[in-house]
């Protein structure tokens, strides 16, 4: 199966593209806004519910503390 994943809680485009360019150490992209366009999503929130019945697990990771396991997963998978 597929699941979403998230936090629990909503996060701007923004904080996310920050989150991830400082935990990657990624230099800093420029982000620019444009006027809404007809049939733009104004809000999207990822649903949680899939995962929490499959598992009985309900997610209490932050953002920043996922992106931080994932970094220390995938570095520990990396073949040297």
């Amino acid at each position: 199966s597929i699941f979403n994943g998230g936090t629990g809680r909503p996060h701007i485009s923004k904080e996310i593209i920050k989150a991830v360019t400082s935990q990657f150490d990624l230099p800093e992209v420029p982000i620019l806004f444009q006027p809404r366009r007809l049939g733009d999503v104004r809000c999207s929130l990822l649903d949680m519910a899939k995962f929490e019945k499959a598992y009985g697990l309900r997610c209490h990771t932050t953002l920043t503390e996922g992106l931080k396991k994932y970094a220390e997963q995938e570095s520990s998978t990396v073949a040297v």
